[in-house]
């Protein structure tokens, strides 16, 4: 019968990537499972992806926003509404090998997975694009983009990520819903990823790469498409100082808004009005985001967990010990 799983798809105007790539999404579940369902969250696109859905893929669960939210809540919406123990995150522009189930199956048997990303490789070559994640960290930075392989790879059982991709991600449900999915502050886009994965570490759950689960993706093919490349650098840069409020301890998180100071009055002199303007967003945030740091922290609490940044960290480095590795 295979595990029961739940596809969720945020789209925005992606009836064409759709079009590419529902069929391997389908594929791949009928090679691992008799028990799934697609969910399609669309977030109030302009063009005739509802329609086309309704009309080519009628098995499919189509929920509609009213109006454009973002990533965040677009896929919450998809996540509340899934029904299966397993669900697949997935963005409307990544293509599943047939086996890209089949290699996540023997791992979600153990009680302590969050949930699993897949490789990601180009979607017209065989170029890496994303892997396990490496927490290339410091006191008072938190950096969850840069990958690391083994160069022994196919020796390993087990390879931990720091962060789960929001491209590709097989999440247990039951967490997920504990964590009540993404954090929405951060929306329209970028870092939500990165904040859900430290999320569940605290929690005490682990967050694998399976590399012999493969797919297909052009970067940032929805963002690109729809924002400007400043918009972009802000909105992303806002997110970032998000996360740090949300995730530095107490100490540290006070010695950041220093150095963030200091960084502002620098991009003052060098007229960096761009990140000035990310500044002046994530004071605006400010108080909620201290809010959901305090309703995490409660969280933690009541499931007895008191797991930091540095056990994350400590718990991945100590697992690679001294086995070659590539950063990238």
């Amino acid at each position: 019968m295979g595990p029961s799983i739940s596809v969720v798809i945020p789209t925005y105007k992606g009836k064409y990537l759709l079009a590419q790539n529902l069929p391997s999404v389908f594929h791949a579940l009928e090679q691992a499972t008799d028990t799934f369902e697609i969910i399609v969250v669309d977030d109030a696109s302009q063009d005739d992806t509802a329609t086309f859905l309704k009309e080519q893929y009628p098995s499919i669960t189509l929920l509609c926003n009213e109006s454009n939210k973002g990533f965040s809540p677009t896929i919450n919406k998809g996540i509340f509404a899934a029904q299966y123990e397993w669900v697949l995150l997935l963005n409307n522009d990544v293509k599943l090998f047939p086996n890209y189930f089949n290699a996540l199956i023997p791992h979600l048997e153990n009680k302590n997975y969050f949930g699993i990303m897949g490789k990601i490789i180009g979607y017209d070559n065989d170029q890496l694009q994303d892997s396990s994640k490496y927490p290339n960290c410091t006191l008072l930075n938190i950096n969850g983009t840069t990958n690391y392989q083994f160069v022994n790879e196919a020796k390993r059982s087990t390879i931990y990520t720091f962060m789960l991709s929001g491209a590709n991600a097989l999440v247990n449900r039951e967490k997920l819903l504990q964590l009540q999915g993404f954090c929405e502050l951060y929306a329209p886009f970028y870092w939500e990823d990165v904040d859900l994965s430290i999320r569940a570490w605290k929690m005490g759950w682990q967050c694998l790469y399976e590399p012999n689960a493969i797919c297909r993706h052009p970067a940032s093919t929805t963002v690109k498409s729809n924002f400007k490349k400043k918009q972009t650098a802000i909105i992303s840069n806002r997110n970032k100082l998000l996360l740090h409020s949300i995730h530095l301890s107490s100490t540290a998180l006070i010695l950041y808004h220093f150095k963030l100071l200091g960084k502002a009055l620098f991009a003052l002199l060098r007229f960096n009005f761009s990140f000035l303007k990310s500044c002046y967003l994530y004071i605006q945030l400010l108080p909620e985001a201290l809010k959901t740091r305090s309703t995490f922290k409660a969280l933690q609490a009541a499931n007895n967990q008191k797991h930091t940044l540095s056990d994350i960290y400590r718990f991945i480095k100590n697992d690679i010990g001294t086995e070659a590795i590539t950063l990238f």
